[in-house]
């Protein structure tokens, strides 16, 4: 193991004070069995290939970030595990690559600290998706019931067009929807690990999903789609406009299940409307045909 050149510490990826950057040098091994993957990072995926190849053809170019476990007497891996994933497939195949690394030098209370860090690093350069983040605090947040719950409303469906967006499962547990918190959207998630879904909450949007793909505006019933062969319900438009009429009229008469007995009759009055206020336009177009003045719900200004 030698050393090579001088790098900054990883202060700068938000532990420490940032107007103190320590210098770390950049370390080189063939030794990779003192290296430890930590639970709650990423699963490995199949863009190390791609890594792989690069690596195979020019080196380890960016080392990897790693934390000495005093306890395991191993280093933990903080950023770069799809790069040692690909140096120890090439030094299987007999192709020696030093694995280049930097010691990160904070003190770490807790595995959840490390998790955290990682998330960080990974969001703020783009290389965790919401997936990533979401399956990570499913493992380490202290409110990780709340992102499992979000993992199986994501999971409802069988197919991979009966399954919503994560931003479609988002409005389904804010205060929209079945919920009591402001909708932040996927970007919201990114930037703070504050999402709170109860067991009702999960169970009265899991109810919701199920009787949607039941009722009479699932593709298996109407025959329409949207051009990405989701049913018309399952798009965020929908979702809000739906959510918008039945919060304002749930006590005035607002019904699902007469909305979905009207859309059976009036299929042909059914419009894809790239907006909110032109869903709702819609969806009471559909729900108010043919009844009487008495019945009808009026269309009024509606934002969420």
């Amino acid at each position: 193991m030698t050393n090579t050149n001088k790098q900054p510490s990883l202060s700068i990826f938000g532990f420490g004070n940032q107007d103190k950057v320590s210098e770390s040098p950049t370390l080189e091994t063939y030794n990779l069995d003192k290296f430890h993957f930590i639970e709650g990072n990423r699963r490995i995926t199949p863009h190390y290939k791609n890594i792989k190849s690069s690596v195979k053809m020019y080196g380890l170019v960016s080392p990897v970030v790693v934390v000495w476990n005093k306890t395991l007497k191993l280093y933990e891996i903080l950023d770069g595990q799809h790069r040692i994933e690909a140096v120890l497939e090439l030094n299987e195949e007999g192709i020696k690559i030093p694995l280049k690394y930097i010691v990160n030098d904070n003190k770490f209370a807790t595995v959840e600290d490390k998790v955290s860090l990682i998330q960080s690093i990974n969001t703020v350069s783009r290389n965790w998706s919401i997936a990533d983040i979401i399956d990570s605090r499913s493992k380490y947040s202290v409110n990780k019931e709340s992102y499992i719950y979000l993992i199986k409303l994501l999971s409802n469906g069988e197919t991979t067009t009966d399954k919503i967006s994560t931003s479609i499962a988002l409005r389904l547990v804010s205060g929209l929807g079945f919920g009591k918190t402001a909708f932040t959207g996927t970007s919201g998630l990114l930037k703070a690990d504050n999402l709170h879904i109860t067991e009702d909450i999960y169970h009265n949007a899991n109810s919701f999903l199920n009787e949607m793909q039941r009722s009479t505006l699932d593709k298996r019933k109407c025959n329409l789609t949207l051009v990405n062969g989701k049913s018309i319900w399952n798009r965020e438009y929908f979702i809000r406009a739906w959510f918008i009429l039945r919060n304002k009229h749930k006590d005035k008469g607002f019904s699902k299940t007469k909305f979905f007995g009207q859309f059976s009759k009036n299929i042909h009055k059914y419009r894809y409307d790239n907006s909110v206020e032109g869903t709702i336009k819609n969806i009471l177009e559909i729900y108010n045909f043919g009844l009487n003045k008495k019945n009808k719900i009026e269309l009024n200004a509606y934002s969420d």
